[in-house]
């Protein structure tokens, strides 16, 4: 038998995402953005409160929810890589707005729509841009309108406890409610044990993770665009281009002054893999495919995909609701799905799956082997059957990420960009140089860290 975790555990270890799922109006925890930009708990006597709703804390991983949410559903299947699923399309939105202002296919806003057209919910709780000390929050949509103006992916750090006291108060609306699989897990957890919450969150759309991000990825980014951390307002992190494949896209950065935009390629931190400004937590997760989410909406980066700038989404679905306004929507035209299997939506995340599994079994044994306390994982601590070289780079990506919110604060409290980039680049290097790419990942390093202090070839918008 286990001991216990404690809140206070979690936030010590690193292992909080903010997600909020441990404030809870009676528990006395309050969440405030900590020093790297990340939402995160205190309270008086966070060492004696349990992290049983905490989806890093809790004893029940996504195996096990996953099975009580699915497990006795008619023509459910499994596979390690999406979980339980009733049906696995590659596919896009033909009618409406929803696949030229989405990021990718459109399908997430299209399900969320259509559950509230249809009255399978009244309302939709979702992230856009709100009225906080940050850029966006969590937001509660109660109709189409409002809906379509809050679409999109948002790379930015936030937690969903404000919105849920607003569904606690409601007595007659229901809910559908969207989340990375962190979020929507602690989602699950919060409903099955809040009275005033049961019964009101009735679908659980999920979105494909490769890891959150803290404010610093934005930050970051609005600086080597010329404008100020502090002075950031605004963000459009997947600004699609008709004329370039759909994961070739641009980023666009506001101040209440400026507007910039440059191709995704071109700032530093925009490749994923380095994963600049990612919370330790990610690097300990193992749900790729959001396996307690009802249906869940991700980019195929396939091939015979992404050659589409519009873009298209894999999508697995586990509700029969769902799917059924799915297989209706394909029959009538307004949307296009093609039938695929758990290998397709295993290699559209490829990379992703890799550092969640060989990666994760090098970074639980290096946690252990330094007797440091993490949480237990469904994988298990190893060394993945990998090279000495191909571990150590598992290594150096998790120290890089933490490196990089502390680069950020110190360039922030006056090193200046150059600080910045100085106090990767050995990292990065390194990173390279384990990856066998030493000469062009690096050389694409110093372009972009080059072109922000000197050059700032930026495409400008009035």
């Amino acid at each position: 038998m286990s001991q216990a975790v404690s809140l206070g555990q979690i936030v010590k270890g690193g292992y909080c995402v903010g997600c909020g799922g441990c404030a809870m109006a009676a528990s006395g925890v309050q969440m405030s953005i900590n020093d790297v930009g990340m939402p995160q708990p205190s309270h008086p006597a966070l060492e004696s409160l349990s992290a049983e709703t905490c989806p890093f804390g809790t004893e029940r991983n996504e195996t096990v929810l996953a099975e009580e949410l699915f497990g006795g559903l008619q023509g459910i299947s499994h596979h390690p890589s999406t979980g339980f699923y009733s049906d696995l399309h590659a596919g896009h939105a033909i009618t409406g707005p929803h696949r030229l202002s989405g990021s990718s296919g459109g399908l997430t806003s299209w399900v969320l729509e259509e559950l509230l057209t249809r009255g399978e919910v009244d309302a939709v709780i979702h992230v856009g841009r709100g009225a906080s000390d940050g850029i966006f929050e969590y937001l509660i949509s109660s109709s189409v309108d409002e809906l379509r103006t809050r679409v999109k992916s948002i790379y930015y750090p936030t937690g969903f406890h404000e919105v849920l006291e607003q569904v606690r108060a409601d007595t007659t609306r229901t809910f559908a409610i969207t989340g990375v699989p962190c979020h929507i897990k602690a989602l699950r957890l919060a409903a099955e044990t809040d009275p005033l919450l049961q019964g009101k969150l009735k679908y659980f759309v999920g979105i494909f993770c490769g890891h959150l991000k803290s404010r610093g990825f934005v930050e970051s980014f609005g600086w080597q665009l010329g404008i100020h951390p502090d002075a950031v307002s605004d963000v459009d992190f997947r600004v699609k281009d008709t004329s370039r494949p759909a994961n070739d896209y641009s980023i666009e950065v506001r101040s209440n002054t400026k507007v910039a935009r440059t191709e995704n390629f071109r700032l530093y931190g925009s490749d994923w893999g380095l994963g600049l400004f990612k919370p330790l937590a990610c690097d300990f997760c193992d749900d790729v495919a959001c396996e307690t989410a009802d249906v869940v909406m991700g980019d195929a980066w396939l091939p015979e995909y992404v050659k589409d700038s519009l873009g298209t989404n894999v999508v697995i679905v586990r509700h029969p609701v769902i799917a059924a306004l799915l297989a209706g929507a394909s029959a009538r035209g307004e949307i296009s799905l093609d039938p695929i299997d758990p290998g397709k939506i295993h290699q559209s995340q490829a990379a992703t799956f890799r550092h969640r599994n060989e990666g994760l079994q090098v970074r639980l044994a290096h946690m252990d082997s330094r007797g440091i306390w993490r949480p237990r994982k469904r994988v298990q601590a190893g060394d993945g059957g990998l090279e000495p070289m191909r571990r150590r780079l598992y290594v150096t990506r998790m120290r890089l990420s933490q490196v990089s919110h502390r680069a950020l604060k110190e360039a922030k409290q006056g090193g200046g960009l150059g600080w910045f980039f100085l106090r990767l680049l050995p990292y990065d290097v390194l990173y390279n140089y384990q990856n066998g790419q030493l000469l062009r990942r690096t050389y694409r390093t110093l372009r972009a860290m080059l072109q922000s202090l000197v050059l700032r070839p930026l495409r400008k918008k009035s």
